[in-house]
This record gives C-alpha cells, structure tokens and sequence, in this order.
C-alpha cells in the first residue's frame, strides 16, 4: 500500500509597526504564518516585498499555538521603504511539513521628508525697542513639496512684550524665510489706568455744572468745569507716574538671554529649530 503525505496548509499575514512614517525612518515588518496543525511549528523563511521589489528575507520561527487552530510561526524584517504608498507582502517558502503561503497586501505610507534649521546659532538685539533676525532654512528631500505656513504662535521662548513675524510667511517645497523679532523700550504709560476714569470724572462734573445753570451763565460755566477737569487729569497723572514704584513706567521687554524655538509642520511632519535671543 502506498500512503502519500501532503505538506499541510499554511496561511501568512504581514503586519507593520506604523502604518504612516517620514522617510528613512525604519519600519518593523512581521510575517505571522498561520497552520491547522499542532505538530512541528513552520520553519523556512519569509521574503517581504513593497510591490515587487524585494526588501528583504528573515527566518521563520515557532510562535507557539496561535488564537486559531494550530501552531504559528513569525518572522520579522527591520527595513526603510521608499517614499509614497508601499503595498507591502511576505511570502513564505513552506519547508518539508508545510507548503508555501502568500500574505494579502497591506498599504504603509512614507512621506517625504524635510529638514529645518536656524542659519545662525544666536540673535543680537542691542536694546530693548530695536530688531534682530535670523534666516530658517527648509530643505526638502526627494519628492517632498509640503507648504509650511509661519505665524506668530510658530515662536516659543520670546521674553515678555516682544513678537516674531516671518517674510516670506510660508514656504513649499525647499526655501528660505526670513524671521524678525521686535521687542519693546521703556516708556511711559500714563493714563493706562486713569483715563477712563478721568474721561468719566470729567463728563460727570461738566454735567453737574450745567445743570440748571442759565444759558447767559453757561459760557462761563463750560470753562470753569474744562478747567477743574484739566487740573484732575494733571494730578492724577503726575502722581501716578512720579510714585517711588514705578507707577504708570513700562519698563519694555527685558534684557537677558533666552533658547527661542520655532516650530515648523507641514501635514503630519513637525521639526522644530532654535537659537539663543540675547537682548543687551
């Protein structure tokens, strides 16, 4: 009598750590080889391919009894793919027990990437009022062509009563920008926490005098309430802003050192660049 013995059936599934990533960053496949079996787990290997280029190979080895009927073994494949959708499959070569299995594909997209930087590592302001800038730099790799779009909330880091603003505001593809800071001097603010209240007082007490004041009178009447006004505007200002504390003085945006960073994101890509603000 003459037994044949057929290679059992296998089924592979591939699977991967992410399924979107920024170019040349390496990516973990993993091919799962699936039996009805519960001899001897699969041995061989496994190739995986981005449509029909192949990646690369890995050995098969036992897993242990999977969720299903039987045995499963793996195998796994650290790789870079190239950039735009990569319809990724394992195909397993089978071994004496067990025949060969092709995985569906799945999808993992690589995006092109950009690199940022800051031109200079710092940023002079002689003073507090006056400027500096600095040129940020976007390279683009191969098949990348993003929009970045600049704003004020790119910047983090600034000191107190200063902001950024960038020329061009935004950029696509590889280019450059142009990043000015403004910071504020020392000045006065006198009436930041009077006027209203002066405005008020002066409209209330110019009404109180005219009030049933006779029109030959209120010629005379107007002027003495504008007077009485002027005199309270004058005290209250020149006693806030000549108090021991500082009063009404804005001392500006303060000298001293600090780590400035922008941040750049075009899509689901975000790198950042920084530099050091000194403000003398």
């Amino acid at each position: 009598m003459n037994i044949t013995i057929t290679q059992a059936s296998t089924t592979t599934a591939v699977t991967s750590s992410s399924s979107s990533i920024s170019q040349g960053t390496a990516v973990t496949l993993q091919a799962n080889v699936s039996t009805d079996s519960f001899g001897n787990a699969p041995g061989g290997t496994a190739t995986f391919f981005s449509g029909t280029t192949q990646l690369g190979s890995a050995p098969v080895t036992p897993g242990g009894v999977g969720s299903g009927t039987g045995v499963v073994s793996s195998a796994t494949l650290t790789t870079t793919l190239p950039v735009g959708q990569d319809s990724i499959t394992a195909q397993y070569s089978g071994d004496s027990n067990y025949s060969a299995s092709t995985s569906p594909p799945i999808t993992v997209s690589v995006l092109a990437d950009f690199t940022f930087a800051a031109n200079t590592p710092s940023v002079n302001i002689t003073s507090p009022g006056s400027t500096g800038n600095t040129t940020l730099t976007i390279t683009g790799q191969t098949g990348y062509n993003g929009t970045i779009n600049f704003t004020s909330a790119s910047c983090s880091g600034l000191p107190l009563e200063s902001h950024c603003s960038f020329i061009p505001a935004s950029v696509t593809g590889s280019g450059t920008t142009t990043l000015t800071i403004a910071t504020t001097a020392s000045h006065l603010a006198m009436l930041n926490g009077f006027g209203w209240f002066t405005t008020g007082l002066g409209g209330t007490l110019a009404g109180v005098f005219l009030l049933g004041v006779p029109s030959k009178r209120r010629r005379w009447s107007a002027l003495l309430s504008l007077l009485v006004v002027g005199f309270l505007v004058m005290s209250l200002g020149c006693g806030g802003g000549g108090s021991s504390s500082g009063g009404n003085h804005d001392p500006g945006t303060p000298p001293g050192t600090y780590n400035v960073v922008v941040t750049a994101t075009s899509g689901t890509l975000t790198h950042t660049a920084s530099f050091k603000l000194i403000i003398q």
